[in-house]
């Protein structure tokens, strides 16, 4: 048999290989369970102050009776009281607040006895702003009691269940935030390119890898961002130098018989990423009711947005829209404020560069 070092070894690497690997949980769940010889383990990731729960990664517990622990006897659990008041790190015994003789809380009780759990100890082992996340160890009626061996099992095991926790939680938070990133880029009809300041390509959405596929107005070499055109690519690596010092640009640019909005827009969270968008200039304009939805514009603006990118002059604006000059200017000073540009010219530039939705997903959806 293994001795307890080395089990609490092979814990602890399990704890770590979790992280990155959800499906190892269950092992190192097993693990501290062999630890403490707990036949029942839970992970409980809560809200700071405990007043919710977040998570909760178990073993040996029914899916049911955790469902009913977490949307109703979780308010009502006497251990709470205890782990509220419990300093990160340190040893807890819930003996007495679980005994059916002495509870607190009777009809928590009934619920525990019910599921096969007397004796219950634990502790906090990571606590942040946000969240803390405590071990939950739970033994049966006809088992032992919790002893102080267990209470140095759990000094020796609490930073590393703590740290490991903490860590898978924050891995899973990055990568559903990357997900959603990406999938709100896909549903721009228009290309997407994340580059770093020497061009690298770091990410394209769908409308960008087919783009790259075509070859124009910019094709991937060696895994840069690049153009078969000498003078298209000397203008992208401007764009980028222009980006490099937090200044965006937006440029009109040649490709084949196609025209396009090339706009960048330096990324200030990560130092040296900007994010570069295609709009073809001949391609389909943003709707009316995007416009409204993106920019806050009235009905009247997003009209007169519209009219401004088909190349209508304010007195042509105002003939079509039977009001007077100074109406169009107004609105045109409100739709420049709220796009947060000063020019006239660089107001259309913007317009004409804002990518449409593409609704063809949903709307098949809807037809199915």
């Amino acid at each position: 048999m293994p001795t307890h070092q080395k089990l609490m070894d092979s814990t602890i690497s399990a704890l770590y290989e979790a992280v990155s690997h959800d499906e190892q949980w269950p092992a190192a769940l097993a693990g501290i369970s062999r630890a403490f010889d707990s036949p029942r383990v839970a992970i409980l990731r809560t809200t700071a102050n405990l007043d919710g729960v977040f998570e909760i990664r178990a073993l040996n517990h029914d899916p049911e009776a955790q469902k009913l622990y977490r949307d109703y006897y979780w308010a009502i659990d006497p251990t709470l009281r205890v782990t509220r008041t419990a300093h990160p790190g340190a040893w807890f015994d819930c003996e007495s607040v679980v005994d059916p003789a002495t509870t607190p809380e009777p009809e928590y009780m009934d619920f525990a006895v019910r599921h096969g759990i007397r004796y219950v100890a634990g502790g906090k082992v990571h606590v942040d702003k946000v969240s803390c996340t405590a071990l939950s160890l739970q033994r049966p009626a006809d088992h032992r009691r919790f002893d102080h061996s267990a209470g140095s099992t759990f000094r020796r095991l609490a930073t590393h269940i703590g740290r490991a926790s903490a860590l898978s939680s924050d891995l899973r938070q990055a990568e559903l935030a990357k997900g959603l990133s990406i999938a709100a880029l896909d549903a721009l009809q228009w290309p997407v390119f994340a580059v770093s300041s020497t061009g690298k390509l770091l990410l394209a959405n769908q409308k960008g890898e087919a783009q790259l596929k075509l070859g124009t107005p910019f094709e991937l070499h060696a895994g840069s961002l690049r153009s078969r055109d000498p003078e298209m690519d000397l203008v992208l690596r401007r764009v980028l130098s222009a980006a490099a010092t937090r200044t965006g640009t937006s440029i009109k640019v040649k490709a084949g018989r196609s025209q396009w909005w090339l706009r960048a827009v330096p990324i200030t969270m990560y130092s040296g990423v900007t994010l570069l968008y295609l709009s073809r200039i001949d391609g389909q304009r943003p709707s009316p009711d995007l416009m409204q939805e993106l920019l806050n514009l009235s009905p009247a603006q997003a009209d007169v947005a519209c009219l401004l990118m088909d190349g209508h002059s304010v007195k042509q604006i105002a003939s079509a829209r039977a009001v007077s000059v100074w109406t169009v200017r107004a609105q045109l000073r409100e739709i420049m404020h709220k796009a947060g540009v000063r020019r006239q010219v660089d107001l259309t530039q913007m317009l004409l560069s804002l990518p449409a939705i593409s609704m063809g997903a949903t709307n098949q959806e809807q037809a199915q």
